[in-house]
């Protein structure tokens, strides 16, 4: 069985519809097909995805616990 990554992207968007996306809001939806995150918007020209693997999502994660200390911090020295 093929990932919607693996798809050309013709299949991927006939087959994307099936696997169930979150609205993250302006116009970007999440999904995962067991093995992936799928980022996805429409635009006037189709809808542009990317697939991100296992290695980046762990990056990813990472990044965001990043920004979420700095922004912490942030706010903690605004209230000091």
């Amino acid at each position: 069985m093929k990932h919607l990554h693996e798809l050309p992207h013709s299949e991927f968007l006939k087959l994307s519809m099936f696997v169930p996306a979150d609205y993250l809001g302006d116009g970007l939806y999440v999904s995962f097909d067991g093995m992936y995150i799928i980022l996805s918007a429409e635009r006037e020209n189709g809808i542009h995805w990317v697939a991100i693997e296992p290695p980046q999502i762990h990056e990813l994660v990472g990044y965001f616990k990043k920004i979420a200390e700095e922004v912490e911090k942030q706010l903690a020295d605004n209230f000091n």
